[in-house]
């Protein structure tokens, strides 16, 4: 399997299309710790004495019908779409970077084949490419508020998406 291409761009070297890219990339690093916080804050009252989330405290909010307790809810699944939608963004624009044949389309690639691509191309290790398109998934699910979308399951993605989160700061 080849290695990963460095320093090419879709657009050419020294193409103003390479430097947004690099632009892209990291104005949302650089939101990055300030949206992560934003998560933690919206799942605090769901911590537990371990600074997780209890299992029965997301359940019983996940499945309530008080629309407080929703709005809540919502803080914590929104943060979570948001930061998905961060990490694939800067995925994207790094396989611009480096020319991937998976974005010379003026149409993005689906979710899972941009993630297969980066990781074909060495750019992720194979669990994270596991863990990042479970990620995608849920969040899609989470988007079109598939009924078959369990608390238990949103609550492992969160705590998965922030250890990967952690791991870019």
């Amino acid at each position: 399997m080849p290695g990963p291409r460095r320093g090419r761009s879709a657009a050419g070297a020294g193409g103003r299309r390479h430097e947004s890219d690099e632009a892209r990339i990291l104005q949302r690093l650089r939101r990055l710790p300030a949206q992560r916080d934003a998560l933690r804050i919206a799942l605090a009252p769901y911590a537990d004495d371990r600074g997780g989330i209890d299992e029965q405290k997301w359940r019983e909010a996940f499945e309530s019908g008080d629309p407080n307790v929703i709005r809540q809810v919502w803080e914590v699944t929104g943060g979570y779409q948001t930061l998905v939608n961060h990490y694939m963004e800067m995925l994207y624009a790094g396989a611009k970077l480096v020319g991937l044949p998976v974005s010379a389309d003026a149409s993005r690639p689906p979710g899972p084949d941009l993630i297969a691509a980066v990781r074909a191309d060495g750019g992720l290790s194979t669990h994270k490419a596991e863990a990042l398109t479970a990620l995608y998934r849920t969040r899609n699910r989470l988007q079109h508020a598939s009924p078959d979308v369990d608390a238990d399951e949103v609550r492992a993605q969160v705590a998965t998406l922030l250890r990967m989160v952690r791991g870019l700061l």
